[in-house]
């Protein structure tokens, strides 16, 4: 991967090249000149996680559905965005972290306030005082960055049922998947990371749908599937239950269900 830092051909942004596996990924991290003094990107984490995890994201999505080149994020609903705002925010975050404060991605860039700014629509929260999206949110939403914020704030419901339920730990390059007393937070990022590979890639394009049954079908496989039935009311509880429809990539065709299967109605 090529890293450029204070890269010079633009402002207040950054990106993400990534090329199909064989050539090298780049990164452009720039300047921001909307305060005084100038805010350099390559200060704000949340912003280079945000842009790392488009390599990974475009690279890994579909992998394990026989996907061989960079192809699957396409489509109006695909979530390339979302994975990479919730990426910053995982790897950002602290012991003592609550599920109910508000966090924001890009503070620092932009100079928003540490404590809850964002430069997205709402910030991220399971608070619905602070972000009240659901699935149906992105039916009006046509910009990237505001549809993939709506799937942000699903997988980050996700990451809190699981934080919550078996804790934080924040060394995250030790992790045993066999130990039943893992940590919730890297609980999620397996399931989140290996759900990519199991993200279906139809040729008209993504849904949410198809993201929350890649990481569906990851928590299936791993952990010996005690975590599905918390992962499915997560998602529920968002409107991407198991009743959700979208009859095409259109945001517009999206529809909230609160429903989980059978074998999770009853079940903590």
């Amino acid at each position: 991967m090529f890293a450029q830092a204070q890269d010079g051909s633009g402002t207040c942004n950054a990106n993400f090249s990534t090329p199909a596996d064989g050539a090298s990924g780049r990164q452009q991290m720039f300047l921001c000149t909307r305060a005084t003094p100038m805010r350099d990107g390559d200060f704000d984490n949340s912003v280079i996680f945000h842009e790392s995890a488009h390599g990974l994201s475009t690279r890994t999505a579909g992998l394990a559905k026989g996907k061989t080149r960079a192809s699957c994020l396409i489509g109006p609903q695909q979530m390339g965005e979302g994975w990479s705002d919730w990426y910053g925010l995982v790897l950002t975050g602290k012991q003592g972290d609550k599920d109910v404060m508000a966090r924001g991605t890009g503070q620092y860039l932009f100079a928003k306030d540490a404590a809850g700014q964002t430069i997205r629509q709402e910030p991220y929260s399971t608070d619905q005082n602070i972000n009240n999206f659901t699935y149906a949110s992105i039916n009006p939403l046509t910009e990237v960055h505001a549809v993939g914020a709506v799937w942000t704030e699903a997988i980050w419901e996700v990451y809190w049922a699981l934080t919550n339920k078996y804790g934080f730990e924040g060394d995250l390059l030790n992790f045993d998947p066999k130990d039943p007393k893992e940590a919730g937070n890297k609980r999620t990022l397996l399931y989140i990371t290996e759900g990519l590979k199991d993200t279906a890639c139809p040729q008209t394009g993504l849904t949410f749908l198809d993201g929350r049954d890649g990481i569906i079908e990851a928590a299936m496989d791993n952990f010996g599937g005690q975590d599905v039935c918390t992962v499915w009311k997560a998602f529920a509880q968002y409107g991407l239950g198991s009743d959700a429809t979208s009859v095409d990539p259109n945001p517009a065709s999206a529809r909230n269900g609160f429903q989980v299967p059978a074998m999770c109605q009853g079940k903590n």
